[in-house]
């Protein structure tokens, strides 16, 4: 079975987890790029002054985490989008059946199955990507800060008399 073939077996829900999905490739990438970019702890310790520390390091803080909440909405959405599909494919299911069983086609009965199935399935990838992305990049973003902090404590102690 192709891409394609899945995409269409998956319903309607497709659409929406294809965009999802898509935003968040787009925020992963431009995650990888901030983070790799940010200055190293040690180095926005030392080029800033005592109160500049704090104002340096927040302003940081909010662009590492720009972008993060389209990864945890994802996270949240794709499953239940997911479980959407899963509803729709079960309701043409029982379409299906009740036609089936005047007409005697089972076909309709296993495509809906199907839809059911891809959908669920798709919803739950997207989700665990999302999500270990999120975490990844939270994790990343709380190590970084805690850095700046031992940093700013070590020039306070070389400061202070």
């Amino acid at each position: 079975m192709s891409l394609l073939e899945f995409f269409h077996a998956g319903g309607f829900v497709m659409w929406p987890l294809l965009l999802l999905s898509l935003g968040s490739i787009t925020v992963i990438i431009e995650r990888v790029v901030a983070y790799k970019n940010a200055p190293a702890p040690a180095q926005l310790v030392q080029k800033s002054s005592e109160a500049q520390i704090e104002r340096d390091s927040q302003t940081l803080a909010l662009e590492l985490e720009r972008n993060l909440p389209l990864l945890s909405a994802t996270a949240a959405l794709a499953p239940l989008l997911g479980l959407l599909g899963t509803v729709t494919g079960m309701i043409s299911t029982f379409n299906a059946l009740a036609t089936a069983r005047q007409n005697g086609n089972a076909d309709r009965v296993l495509s809906g199955i199907g839809e059911a199935l891809y959908a669920t399935a798709s919803g739950i990838f997207i989700a665990l990507v999302a999500l270990a992305a999120y975490s990844f990049f939270t994790a990343r973003l709380r190590r970084i800060l805690a850095e700046i902090e031992w940093e700013a404590s070590k020039l306070e102690t070389q400061v202070a008399p």
